[in-house]
């Protein structure tokens, strides 16, 4: 079996997203999330929100 298959699956069964949209937030369980401060100097950020072609706003500031 291809393992990039494998990969897929199991991101996907352990964060509920598909690959190419893993949002921050809201996983199916606890999960760190480490941000790089220099995010916060940006006014607009655009982040995955679940889907491969689907984002969401958030403000850095």
């Amino acid at each position: 079996m291809d393992s990039n298959l494998l990969k897929a699956d199991f991101i996907r069964q352990r964060l509920g997203y598909v690959l190419g949209g893993i949002a921050p937030i809201e996983h199916n369980e606890a999960l760190r999330t480490i941000l790089d401060e220099d995010l916060f100097q940006i006014p607009t950020i655009w982040a995955a929100a679940g889907h491969p072609r689907g984002v969401f706003q958030s403000h850095g500031r």
